[in-house]
């Protein structure tokens, strides 16, 4: 049975010293002093259970305490003026990384390693000092490497013996500072990639730089073999030789695969065991990501970090998979606007070909129609059949204005038809023969009267005009210009030679390109022979030049007698626009 049923309660005693007062008057002196001591007894049992109540309320109090400190969420230690550790709750010894009992006795700057030392010997003599509250942000490495930013609260505390501890509360902010860590590179980074130009020839280095901007210290990136790699500071770049270098593309290269295959970032660190002659590494960990374009993977991206502290990778693939996609974002524009150059460049070229072959065609049909007004009778009949001739050709050079249209410029189109290739280059002859009266160049033809392939004819006698009125330009007067044909198995093969003054071995090279000239100053675009050579492959033929300095030139067409595969002669074959060198 507890004290407090035995006396009854604090009720009952005070009741008894009510009626113990009341019968003082009525007691003789020597009761009245008994009386007098039974008061005093019971006053002080009254003042003890006070006591033993206000300690009881103390010690729960303090067990509070001690519960809510233990188990506060925040970090919290008391320091002694030098830093040692007096106490310590649990979740600042799971921040530090060591065993709370270990703590105890210990200086903090011995635990964890502290990005500005000076700031937190400050903030502890203010608060020993000059009993002021500070609060600073530090970057710790702790026990166990982990690498945290915490916000650092230190305030005066009075101890027991009345002398001034520090009381430090210890935030872990870490992910609000990678946070803001991304929030200042991608206003840099991002700031870069905006300016960078998409028809610009260095778009790989301008990404690298972009890339290596704010907490990134290096940015590799390698697209379909070509590769770039910048620094955020000129002295690693001076740090970072041919052998540096290289040794750092073979730590790269298992993360970028490993990255190419899965298509997802991934983290890499400095390994060791793949270094041939041991260097000092620069630069210690990295993420890579994927470059993404067509539906598949480009390239890759990495950025680079000097240090590599545990706990730093999920950031890092963070940044680096956000400057991916926007990386891969400013590719395919670039790729885009290339594409829209491209097509603009085609329809420049197609409006060329246009004023190139009609001026041709209409010098051909005024010295028809020249020659026919002033001789009349057969000769009109001739200039007109010439001229009909002529408008025929025309037509298909219409058509092919509209399939370059069509085609966005990308490519041409024949529709092939069995036919007599004699006929179509009479027809070329023919729309020539004024032309070289006048330039008294002998035009001679040879080829027999059935010449049976698959083949265009507009597109073809385009071809045989082109040629012969290119090998007319470059004859002298009193020349010749030979056009002749055969027919040899499974194809037809036609040529024209004039007896100019040739070719060298390099304008041979360059004869078909596109816009080159053998004589800039004589006229011209350039487009004759770039023409044939893409209607002649659109046939799937071949067509190429063979002169020899002081000799002529002789141009020859080879095509197929029948349709090749994927030259149908009931569909359309296309051929792609070559490259131009």
């Amino acid at each position: 049975m507890s004290r407090r049923e035995d006396d009854g309660g604090p009720e009952k005693l005070e009741a008894q010293l009510a009626e113990l007062r009341r019968l003082r008057t009525s007691l003789n002196q020597s009761d009245r002093l008994l009386h007098e001591l039974r008061v005093h007894q019971v006053e002080l049992e009254i003042q003890n259970r006070a006591l033993r109540e206000a300690q009881e309320q103390i010690e729960q109090s303090r067990g509070r305490y001690l519960e809510l400190y233990d188990f506060a969420p925040v970090a919290y230690l008391t320091l002694e003026p030098d830093g040692s550790i007096l106490e310590s709750n649990i979740a600042s010894a799971r921040l530090i990384g060591q065993d709370r009992a270990l703590l105890l006795g210990r200086r903090l700057q011995t635990l964890v390693a502290m990005s500005d030392p000076l700031a937190f010997r400050t903030a502890l003599r203010h608060a020993l000092e000059e009993k002021q509250e500070s609060r600073t942000e530090l970057t710790l490495r702790t026990v166990n490497q982990q690498v945290l930013t915490v916000e650092m609260l230190v305030s005066p505390a009075l101890g027991p013996d009345r002398t001034t501890r520090a009381r430090v509360a210890l935030v872990d902010v870490s992910g609000r500072a990678a946070a803001e860590q991304s929030v200042r590179f991608f206003s840099q980074a991002g700031a870069r990639l905006g300016r960078i130009k998409l028809s610009g020839a260095q778009l790989l280095d301008e990404i690298a730089s972009a890339g290596a901007a704010g907490v990134i210290d290096g940015c590799w990136v390698e697209i379909e073999g070509a590769e770039s790699v910048a620094w955020r500071s000129e002295p690693v770049r001076r740090k970072m030789p041919g052998e540096q270098l290289e040794a750092l593309r073979l730590q790269l290269r298992p993360t970028q695969l490993r990255v190419r295959q899965s298509r997802a970032p991934a983290a890499g660190r400095w390994n060791e065991e793949l270094v041939i002659r041991r260097l000092w590494p620069l630069m210690q960990a990295w993420a890579t990501a994927p470059l993404s374009g067509d539906g598949g993977v480009r390239g890759t991206v990495t950025l680079l970090r000097a240090t590599g502290e545990q706990g730093t990778e999920e950031p890092m693939l963070a940044l680096v998979e956000e400057f991916a996609r926007r990386a891969s974002m400013l590719l395919e524009n670039a790729d885009l606007l290339q594409q829209a150059e491209h097509a603009t460049r085609a329809r420049e070229e197609m409006v060329a070909v246009l004023a190139h072959d009609l001026s041709n065609a209409l010098f051909a049909f005024r010295l028809h129609a020249q020659r026919g007004l002033s001789r009349g009778g057969e000769q009109a009949q001739r200039s007109l059949a010439a001229i009909g001739r002529g408008a025929q050709w025309l037509l298909g050079l219409v058509r092919t204005v509209l399939d370059l249209a069509a085609g966005g410029g990308d490519e041409v189109k024949v529709q092939l038809q069995r036919g007599n290739l004699a006929q179509v280059l009479e027809s070329a002859c023919g729309l020539q023969e004024l032309d070289a009266d006048e330039r008294r160049v002998r035009l001679e033809k040879q080829w027999p009267p059935e010449l049976p392939a698959s083949f265009d004819q507009e597109r073809m006698l385009q071809v045989a005009f082109n040629l012969v009125n290119n090998a007319l330009k470059f004859t002298p007067g009193g020349g010749q210009v030979q056009v002749g044909a055969e027919l040899g198995g499974d194809q037809v093969r036609f040529w024209v030679r004039d007896s100019g003054k040739g070719l060298t071995g390099a304008e041979l090279k360059r004869v078909f390109e596109r816009g080159w000239q053998a004589e800039p100053g004589a006229g011209g675009k350039g487009l004759g022979l770039y023409i044939c050579r893409r209607i002649v492959e659109a046939h799937g033929g071949n067509i190429w030049a063979e002169s020899a300095p002081g000799t002529g030139a002789t141009f020859i067409v080879l095509i197929p007698a029948e349709a090749v595969a994927g030259v149908s002669p009931q569909a359309e074959a296309v051929a792609g626009a070559p490259s131009v060198g």
